[in-house]
């Protein structure tokens, strides 16, 4: 198998090698730059580490739209809730003519004097 740097298999992973420099550090392995040779216990951890970190986005994920649809559920028998009272109806401008307004010349319509 040819050698692979670790910002190779970042490529491979979607990553940056920052990120996956970082990442390397934390699992405990010594490595000085995106440079590092990354070896098959690497290659493994790494591997295992970010199909841990999918799984558990997956669960959090699954869990927030339960909550959602049992909310969604409990509303459901509840009913209608408390309704809001109807908008005050604004005055309309019916039957008031609109003031004429004065402006002074744009720039373009002023005579060079």
């Amino acid at each position: 198998m040819a050698v692979k740097r670790l910002y190779e298999v970042s490529e491979q992973f979607h990553l940056s090698s920052q990120a996956l420099t970082k990442l390397v550090r934390d699992l405990g392995f010594s490595v000085k730059s995106h440079m590092s040779v990354a070896t098959d216990d690497i290659m493994a951890a790494v591997r295992n580490e970010l199909e841990r970190q999918k799984n558990a986005l997956k669960k959090e994920i699954e869990e927030k739209q339960r909550r959602l649809m049992a909310r969604r559920d409990r509303q459901k028998k509840k009913g209608p809730g408390k309704s809001r009272p109807p908008a005050a109806k604004t005055p309309t401008a019916e039957g008031r003519q609109r003031p004429e307004v004065t402006r002074p010349p744009r720039p373009a319509d002023r005579v060079p004097g």
